[in-house]
């Protein structure tokens, strides 16, 4: 069945609230507030046999239906995760009706969820990989990428189960009366004639959830069975993030600390779940993955950054010619102002202070004023490194080969920082006057060359091979027809 088309002629839509006159409806599936217990979530039952998509069910807020969804998961022992979010243009969409109340509406915004045992969409570029693998090749660096022994092949199995998860814009006061053909064309005209999207003073947002049955899954074990192949819940995650925190780096000390949070919390007063299941009682090599990611998630802290200092002064007092700059990360930095002659000063101005690494040895820099005279190359790298930070390294082409003359990290990409990097390799390497510069299409690295080298003016071409659709940027910076500023 499509999923596209009006609800009216398809199933039933059933609207829960904390309202009386909604509790007198007596539903299936009440809607979950943040105290109420997950498990009285109940699933969706099939009506008739005919529907083979089960049926939809009304939420007053987002927050509501992604807790059902969690609920419904965790009574159901499945898995769904978010494929795709596609928003569309109230004014240009079509008009539904709610076979229920007659109630007129329109498709804001569809969100599909699939079965974490559906389609393999990573399929080609995972076969590739391998193939590349067995061939010998390597990509843009030269150490070899990390691998995994996976005895166990893909848990993908082309399962066709999903939730659908709409948001809709329902206009209450241009109810049907008759449910006649025509009638319903001649509201439809009307509300485009007002414009969907401006009638703000009759229209309600809500969300409506389609939840799958147990037919629907496919390829794979469902029920307790299910449990072993359940990933770890996101409420736990968190917690072991907490416990990192707190000083717990004990495996076991953590699996004992998750147990008590999901019999004594999640499941207070309740049946807690098997303990074959993986989603609230993880394995250890879980929680080791887990705590793994957490803790590379904590590498930029503030224990790191002086780890960072400690070593530089170690390397500046064993190479005094050498030049190091490092400055942390600072959330928020106290100033002063001085206000008069007497140093009285006005406290406290606060800014934020990036970090910054600028590192250059005696050879380096000796090679620069002797080869960085003709042309330079500027080189980004990313995804080398555990941080999440971008590596600049300052090239130039000597009598033998391509050497490395300087190199830095800035916390962002942005002109302000690579321009103040730059600077400081300038003023610690006097008479560096390049002709030409090569960089990346990269405006940031762009702006902050011509903002380095100032006084000239700067023209170049743009080379873009096949192969590269970013291309590369030459800048003639010292041409002889120069005007100066």
């Amino acid at each position: 069945m499509k999923m596209s088309g009006s609800l009216y002629c398809r199933q039933e839509v059933k609207v829960f609230s904390n309202s009386a006159s909604s509790a007198q409806l007596k539903p299936e599936v009440p809607v979950l507030n943040s105290s109420d217990n997950l498990s009285k979530l109940q699933p969706p039952e099939k009506k008739t046999e005919s529907n083979a998509t089960g049926e939809q069910i009304k939420f007053e807020t987002l927050e509501n239906a992604q807790q059902a969804i969690q609920a419904f998961e965790c009574k159901t022992l499945t898995k769904f995760v978010r494929f795709n979010k596609k928003k569309h243009d109230p004014s240009k969409g079509c008009v539904h009706f709610n076979a229920q109340d007659n109630t007129p509406y329109v498709v804001a915004a569809y969100t599909r969820l699939e079965c974490q045992h559906g389609r393999d969409r990573n399929k080609v570029k995972n076969e590739k990989k391998r193939l590349n693998r067995l061939a010998g090749k390597i990509g843009d660096h030269m150490y070899e990428e990390k691998r995994y022994m996976c005895v166990q092949g893909s848990k993908k199995r082309n399962c066709s189960a999903h939730i659908g998860l709409r948001e809709i814009i329902e206009f209450p006061k241009h109810k049907l009366t008759t449910g006649k053909k025509s009638e319903k064309d001649k509201i439809s005209r009307k509300l485009r004639s007002a414009g969907l999207s401006n009638v703000i003073c009759e229209k309600n947002k809500c969300f409506t959830v389609q939840f799958p049955l147990d037919t629907d899954h496919s390829g794979h074990p469902i029920g307790e069975a299910a449990g072993i192949l359940q990933r770890v819940d996101k409420r736990l995650i968190t917690k072991t993030g907490q416990l990192l925190d707190e000083g717990v780096s004990s495996i076991m000390e953590i699996k004992r600390h998750l147990k008590l949070y999901v019999m004594l919390e999640l499941f207070k007063n309740e049946t807690p779940p098997s303990l074959t299941n993986r989603r609230f009682f993880p394995t250890k090599k879980d929680l080791r993955n887990h705590y793994n990611a957490a803790f590379a998630k904590r590498k930029l802290s503030h224990i790191d950054q002086e780890n960072v200092h400690l070593l530089i002064n170690e390397w500046s007092n064993n190479s005094l010619e050498d030049n190091m700059f490092f400055r942390s990360y600072v959330a928020n930095v106290e100033k002063k102002i001085i206000c008069d002659d007497n140093d009285d000063s006005i406290p406290v101005i606060y800014s934020k202070q990036t970090m910054l690494f600028v590192y250059q040895t005696a050879w380096q820099r000796r090679l620069l004023v002797r080869y960085g005279q003709d042309i330079c190359l500027l080189d980004a790298t990313y995804k080398t490194s555990k941080y999440a930070l971008p590596l600049f390294f300052l090239c130039i082409k000597t009598n033998v080969n391509y050497q490395v003359v300087a190199c830095f990290v800035t916390q962002n990409e942005r002109q302000s920082d690579i321009t103040e990097a730059l600077e400081m390799i300038k003023t610690w390497t006097p008479g560096w006057n390049p002709t030409f510069f090569m960089t990346d299409n990269c405006e940031a690295e762009i702006l902050s060359i011509e903002a380095t080298f100032k006084g000239i003016v700067v023209s170049g071409t743009v080379a873009q091979p096949e192969k590269n659709k970013g291309g590369l940027k030459f800048f003639l910076l010292n041409p002889p027809f120069r005007t100066l500023i």
